[in-house]
């Protein structure tokens, strides 16, 4: 069978064009390092990719969660430290109070080391994060006490609900606290309160309200210590989660690599392959070219 002219021309054409394709591939693996530039590259594997990312989005916001959970739960934690630092400053004030011979100045002084014990109380039971009051619950907008303008405090005013966020698949931390449990829980006053009616108490020489307030702080105490602990667990639990998270994003990581990135060694081999079949096939393109018509004939 006599091949025509048009048929080689056709036969070449279709030939430089498949090994400029094959070229155009292995240039596009060399110069991005990746085995998938498009999604039909390798259907499978770009399945397989996108699963892989979203894998890794997920890890990165467990991660980002943790690192903002874990500066929350530190600045608590420092709070919920120097509560238990101003309680017992507090019983150490109404304690002294008790000791007989106590002028009268010298029980008004004490009772104005009282108040400003609450007050610091109050400073830290209102500490933010941010924005975020971390003793208002879900409230967290709200401040938990506020002080009112006849010098007393006010009732919570949070909410009794905190915030909690995942870590994890199935581990969550609270990131904000009901500040009415710690300093109030099933009392009859939150202890704002009992240390204004203590210093009150001291001023007056009161000695069975004292009795019953350095009670009421002792109460405070475990409360607070309770509120530590649990806010020690979560940073605990912080502390298990963060090389989990590491070794998952590592892992997964190295998935999508061995999905994505192109095998260097190889796409260079067929880079050059390339080079050469495309010089081939011009070159037989070119000499398809220089028939003549008596080429033809004979």
């Amino acid at each position: 069978m006599r091949i025509t002219f048009s048929q080689g021309f056709d036969d070449g054409l279709r030939d430089i064009t498949r090994v400029a394709e094959q070229l155009a591939d292995a240039q596009r693996r060399v110069s991005s390092g990746r085995r998938l530039n498009a999604p039909s590259d390798d259907p499978g594997a770009t399945v397989a990719a996108i699963d892989g990312h979203a894998r890794l989005a997920s890890v990165d916001v467990y991660r980002q969660t943790t690192d903002d959970a874990s500066s929350r739960l530190a600045v608590a934690d420092s709070a919920l430290s120097d509560i238990i630092v101003q309680l017992d400053a507090a019983r150490v004030s109404a304690a002294a109070s008790l000791v007989s011979g106590h002028t009268p100045e010298q029980l008004a002084s004490l009772s104005q080391e009282l108040l400003g014990i609450r007050d610091a109380l109050l400073g830290d039971i209102n500490t933010r994060f941010g924005n975020t009051y971390l003793f208002s619950g879900a409230s967290s907008t709200v401040a938990p006490y506020a002080l009112q303008g006849n010098g007393a405090v006010s009732g919570y005013q949070g909410d009794t609900s905190p915030i909690s966020v995942d870590v994890a698949q199935g581990r969550t931390v609270a990131i904000t606290f009901d500040g009415s449990a710690i300093l109030q829980g099933g009392a009859a006053a939150h202890v704002l309160d009992v240390v204004t009616t203590l210093a009150t108490s001291v001023a007056n020489g009161d000695t069975a309200a004292i009795h019953q307030g350095l009670d009421d702080l002792e109460a405070a105490l475990s409360r607070v210590n309770l509120a530590q602990t649990q806010v020690g667990n979560s940073m605990r639990i912080l502390d298990d989660v963060r090389p989990q998270l590491s070794t998952a994003r590592t892992a997964t990581q190295d998935r999508l690599s061995r999905v994505e990135d192109a095998d260097m060694v190889e796409a260079i081999a067929d880079m050059t392959r390339g080079q050469t079949a495309q010089q081939a096939a011009l070159g037989a393109f070119a000499t398809l070219g220089r028939l003549s018509l008596m080429d033809y004939l004979r």
